[in-house]
């Protein structure tokens, strides 16, 4: 296993919207859904033996691996203008538990492993 790091426009997925995910998984009623590797709107990555979901809601501007390199140059800062309306969108489908824990979007690198 080795790491990966994604860059995103977008939010992480933080220990507090890990929690409400959690409670809301084990809620019949609570609107909980997940398919292709997202629980209820938050992208998931493979986190290996971590105990918390690693993930985000928003776009991968782009990734690297620990084996590689990944010069800073190469790494767009900037997300397009499509990419900042598809992160909005994104964020205003999340369920009002989980959006009101969301902040502005930003550019983050989240890690999950290979």
């Amino acid at each position: 296993m080795y790491s990966i790091g994604y860059v995103i426009y977008g939010f992480p997925l933080t220990e507090e919207i890990d929690k409400e995910l959690s409670r809301l998984e084990g809620k019949s009623d609570s609107g909980w859904h997940d398919s292709n590797d997202r629980e209820c709107g938050f992208t998931t990555t493979y986190d290996g033996s971590s105990p918390k979901r690693q993930g985000w809601v928003g776009v991968v501007l782009t990734s690297f691996d620990a084996m590689g390199e990944l010069p800073m140059s190469d790494v767009s800062k900037c997300p397009s203008h499509a990419q900042k309306v598809i992160v909005q969108r994104r964020i205003d489908a999340l369920l009002p538990s989980l959006k009101k824990l969301v902040d502005i979007p930003g550019v983050y690198v989240v890690f999950g492993t290979s």
